[in-house]
C-alpha cells in the first residue's frame, strides 16, 4: 500500500519514537467507523516496527466531552445528566465507573481479542494533572488566530461569544466568553451570555 510505505519512508531515518494517535469521545456505544480508526493506527504502528522503527498507538478518550442527549436504552432519569462530562455521568450497570466506561471498556476489550495493542490515555486524567495548562495559555494568549483558523477551515462563523474553552460549573461544562488570564495564578475570567 503506497500510502502506508510513504509514512515509513518519512520516518525512515528518525532515531525517535513514533507516537501514532486515535481517539474518539465515549459518549455513545463504539461503532465501525471507531473500529477503522483504531485498525489504520494499529496497521502504522506494525509497518514502522517492520520497518526496524519505534513506534506505539496511543488512543486518546476524550471522557471530558459533555454527555449531550440520553440514548434511547437509558432512563430518562439521565436528563439530569445533560451537560457533565462523560467520566462523571454513572454508568448504567455496576460493572464500570462512568458512562464513558461503559461505552469505552468492551471496545477496548474487542480490540484485545483482535491483537490491537494500544496505551490509553484519559482526557480527564491529563487535565486534572494540569497536562493541557500550556496549551491553553498559548490558546487564550492567541484567541483571534485560533477563531479565525478555525472559521478558514471549517467555513463556519463563530460569533463574539466564541471561546476555545469550556468552563466546569456546578459539575456541567459550560460556554462562556474568554475575558482574561493570569498565567501566574492560573486563573481566567470570564463572562456567561447574559454578560454576568
Amino acid at each position: 500500500m503506497k500510502w502506508l510505505n510513504d509514512i515509513v519512508n518519512t520516518f525512515q531515518d528518525t532515531n525517535k519514537e513514533i507516537l501514532v494517535s486515535s481517539g474518539a469521545s465515549p459518549s455513545g456505544v463504539y461503532h465501525v467507523g471507531h473500529l477503522r480508526e483504531i485498525v489504520i493506527a494499529d496497521t502504522v504502528v506494525r509497518a514502522l516496527k517492520q520497518a526496524g522503527i519505534r513506534a506505539r498507538h496511543v488512543h486518546v478518550s476524550d471522557n471530558l466531552d459533555a454527555f449531550r442527549k440520553v440514548p434511547v436504552n437509558l432512563p430518562a432519569s439521565y436528563e439530569q445528566y445533560l451537560g457533565m462530562p462523560l467520566y462523571t455521568v454513572p454508568s448504567p450497570d455496576d460493572r464500570y465507573g462512568s458512562w464513558g466506561d461503559f461505552c469505552l471498556k468492551p471496545f477496548l476489550d474487542s480490540a484485545d481479542k483482535i491483537g490491537i495493542t494500544m496505551d490509553v490515555v484519559y482526557a480527564s486524567d491529563k487535565y486534572r494533572s494540569g497536562f493541557f495548562v500550556p496549551a491553553i495559555e498559548r490558546s487564550l494568549s492567541r484567541i483571534d488566530k485560533a477563531k479565525s483558523a478555525i472559521q478558514e477551515v471549517s467555513g463556519r462563523q463563530l460569533d463574539d461569544q466564541w471561546s476555545p474553552i469550556q468552563i466546569m460549573e456546578h459539575g456541567r461544562l459550560k460556554n462562556r466568553r474568554f475575558i482574561s488570564m493570569d498565567s501566574d495564578a492560573k486563573t481566567i475570567t470570564y463572562r456567561s451570555h447574559d454578560g454576568s
